[in-house]
């Protein structure tokens, strides 16, 4: 489609902001007849919202190219929107936290999406519910540890404890340990350096447990004192 016909709405935008590096590398790479992925807009008719693929938009016009291969889908600004917040979460320029947190952010602000789940959030926007929650929490002003998940924590600890002769694979599967891990390992979530520290050496050593080792500190971390 024509390049000029593709609005840029700051909206839309689910990074903080655009690679002029990354930009720049596209435009030479363009020049030279590469072929990209392509964008994928959304459409009412009126208005061409591009909502995945704004590096590759601002490189095709540094190269001045007058269109550019594109999938566009009908829909509003609203679904570009919400399409956007879940964008680049496989592919393309590599999202940093900051991105994440502009995406879930996006959402939190709005009346409808804002009272959706954190897993839903985390679905939508392709990053982990923990790290949805920390953020809801932080703009509650409560922070990511609030009194009801301590509580809930020491039961689902004390209930742990009381089913301690189960296979630790069982017991894994009934918690959100794997989910915990992987915001740990994607740093959008942290624990003690102690904690850390066990878990790095459970990992080598090949322990079996280990993420339920994982979901053990970090529920004992959180557990409200006796």
């Amino acid at each position: 489609m024509n390049i000029a016909d593709i609005t840029i709405d700051d909206r839309c935008q689910p990074r903080e902001a655009l690679d002029h590096r990354t930009v720049a590398e596209y435009a030479d790479d363009m020049r030279e007849g590469a072929t990209f992925a392509p964008v994928t807009v959304f459409t009412d008719g009126k208005s061409h919202w591009v909502a995945d693929g704004f590096h590759r938009v601002a490189a095709a016009r540094l190269a001045s190219l007058a269109t550019i291969a594109a999938d566009v889908k009908a829909g509003t600004l609203r679904d570009a929107i919400l399409y956007a917040a879940g964008a680049n979460g496989t592919h393309g320029l590599r999202r940093t936290n900051a991105d994440k947190r502009r995406a879930v952010s996006r959402l939190l602000d709005d009346a409808e999406w804002s009272t959706w789940s954190d897993r839903e959030i985390a679905r939508q926007c392709g990053v982990t519910h923990p790290f949805v929650a920390r953020v809801r929490g932080e703009r509650s002003g409560n922070g990511y540890h609030l009194e009801g998940h301590r509580r809930q924590a020491a039961s689902r600890i004390h209930t742990l404890i009381g089913n301690i002769n189960r296979n630790g694979r069982e017991q894994v599967e009934e918690l959100d340990a794997p989910s915990q891990y992987r915001a740990w390992i994607e740093q959008e979530l942290s624990i003690s350096e102690e904690a850390e520290a066990r878990l790095r050496q459970n990992v080598s050593d090949a322990d079996p447990n280990a993420y339920l080792n994982f979901w053990l500190d970090r529920m004992l971390e959180t557990a409200p004192a006796d």
